[in-house]
Order: C-alpha cells, then sequence, then structure tokens
C-alpha cells in the first residue's frame, strides 16, 4: 500500500515537472517571437525605406533624363567642383583674348594717328618749302648749293635734320638702282656706248623719263640721284664672275675626269699583276687619309 502511494507520488511529482518544463518552454518561445517580430519589423521598414529611396531616385534621374548608374553624393560633388574650375578658366581665357585684341586695336589706331600726325607735318613742310622756294623764284636749273644758301637767310625756311637728308638720298639712290635694274633697254651694252659716246646717255634718260622714280618735281632741283652707270657696272661685274666660276668649274671636272682615267689604269694593272699593287701603297702612302 506503502509501495503505491509512494509510486504514484513520484508519478504526479514527474508530471508536474514536465509541465512547469513545457510551460517555460512556451513561454520562452513566446518571448523569442516578440523579439523577433520587433527585429522583422525594423528589418521590413528598412527595406521598405531602401526601395522608397531607390524608387524617388530613379525618378529624379529619369526627369533628368540620365540613364547611367545612380552616383554617389561625394562623387557628384567633385565633378560638380571640376565643371565650375573649368568653367572658371574658360572664363578668365575669354577674356584674356578679349584683353589682347582691346590692346591690338588700341595700339593700331595709335600707330595710325602717329602716322597720320607724321604724314600731316611733313605735308605742311613740304607746302611751305615749296612756296617758299616760288617765292625766290628758284627755277629747276638752279644749283643747290645757291639755293640752300638763299634758304639759310631766311628765317621762315623749315629746317631739315642731316640724318632724314642722308635717309632720303639713301632711298632715292636705292629706287633708282632698283629702276636702272629692271629696266630691260639699259644693258652692258649701254655702258659700253656711254663709254664711246656721251651722246648714248639720252637713249638712257628717255627710257627712265616715264617712271615716278625717275622723275623730280619742278621746285627740286635737277640733279640725279646716284650713278646711272653703276646697274651696269654691277651688270658686267656679274656676267665676269660667272664667266670665271664656269671656268673654275670646268678645271675641277677636268682634273676629276683624269683622275678617274689613272684610277681605272691602276685597278686594270692591279688585276692582271697583283705586284702593281706597291705602286698604289706608294702613291697613297703620304696622304694622311
Amino acid at each position: 500500500m506503502e509501495t503505491e502511494e509512494a509510486e504514484t507520488g513520484a508519478d504526479s511529482a514527474a508530471k508536474e515537472k514536465q509541465a512547469r518544463a513545457q510551460a517555460s518552454i512556451k513561454e520562452r518561445e513566446r518571448e523569442v517571437q516578440r523579439a523577433l517580430a520587433t527585429s522583422l519589423r525594423d528589418r521590413d521598414k528598412e527595406r521598405e525605406q531602401h526601395k522608397r529611396d531607390e524608387a524617388v531616385q530613379g525618378a529624379a534621374q529619369e526627369r533628368r533624363g540620365g540613364t547611367g548608374e545612380r552616383r554617389e553624393p561625394r562623387q557628384a560633388s567633385i565633378e560638380e567642383r571640376e565643371r565650375e574650375v573649368q568653367r572658371a578658366l574658360a572664363t578668365s581665357l575669354r577674356d584674356r583674348d578679349k584683353e589682347r585684341e582691346q590692346h591690338k586695336r588700341d595700339e593700331a589706331v595709335q600707330e595710325r594717328l602717329f602716322t597720320q600726325h607724321t604724314s600731316s607735318l611733313a605735308s605742311k613742310r613740304r607746302d611751305k618749302l615749296r612756296a617758299l622756294l616760288t617765292e625766290l623764284s628758284v627755277s629747276c636749273t638752279s644749283h643747290w648749293k645757291e639755293v640752300k644758301d638763299m634758304l639759310k637767310n631766311e628765317p621762315t625756311a623749315p629746317v631739315y635734320s642731316s640724318s632724314s637728308q642722308r635717309d632720303k638720298q639713301s632711298a632715292a639712290k636705292t629706287q633708282l638702282r632698283q629702276l636702272l635694274l629692271e629696266t630691260r633697254s639699259i644693258t652692258h651694252k649701254s655702258f659700253a656706248a656711254v663709254k664711246e659716246n656721251n651722246a648714248a646717255m639720252g637713249t638712257v634718260h628717255d627710257a627712265l623719263k616715264h617712271d615716278a622714280r625717275r622723275t623730280t618735281p619742278p621746285w627740286a632741283p635737277c640733279t640725279t640721284p646716284g650713278n646711272p652707270h653703276q646697274p651696269a657696272q654691277e651688270l658686267r661685274r656679274r656676267e665676269g664672275e660667272q664667266r670665271r666660276h664656269g671656268h673654275r668649274a670646268r678645271r675641277a671636272q677636268a682634273r676629276r675626269q683624269v683622275t678617274l682615267t689613272s684610277l681605272h689604269k691602276s685597278f686594270a694593272a692591279v688585276k692582271e699583276n697583283n705586284a702593281a699593287m706597291g705602286t698604289v701603297h706608294d702613291a697613297l702612302k703620304h696622304d694622311a687619309r
């Protein structure tokens, strides 16, 4: 009897223990489910927020018309700064080019004004000199020394510096020399004809009288700058140099031909007899090459 009661008490204790364990397990499961439910809700919320952000960015990109990948904010800011730097550089370059063009225009205007001013001064001085020569009754046959002495006594006569006179005289000589070289009818034969007969100079003057570089104004002294014979002498000198150069070239060609002939003969002698090579060595041993 006592044994049965003990067994019954043990069974009831085991059942109670098992019931408590199961209740504890169920309670733990409910706590775990509550904790997981909170984390799952947070994860779902983050996922929905991420999807919403992607949708918003995609819509904004479609509105901008772009089809590329989404850029990070840092990359976008770097590219924006680069574009700003490029725009600033382009603006500075345009401003610099505008300043240069303006400077060039200013220089051109200043140079034009200076040229006009100097031309007007030269024209006034020339008109004044012409009027003074007309008052003094200076003709084309007057000597320049006499005219110059007359102008020294006139206080209203324009003053010309010696340097400008030398420049004008040099320019006149150069123009006359160029004119004589351009005139085909004047050659070395004209120079020989003038040396034989001075009357041939009239033909030279007739050939040159229609050119502006040869004609002189009525108020200027009738002096022809430069030597008219100089271009003819220059032509004769050039022809002589060409003839001498041709003679030298022909002599050099003849020497080369003789050298080649001797070389061919020496080569033929060496082919016939090797002993002839000693003669060749004797001929070359004194040459530094």
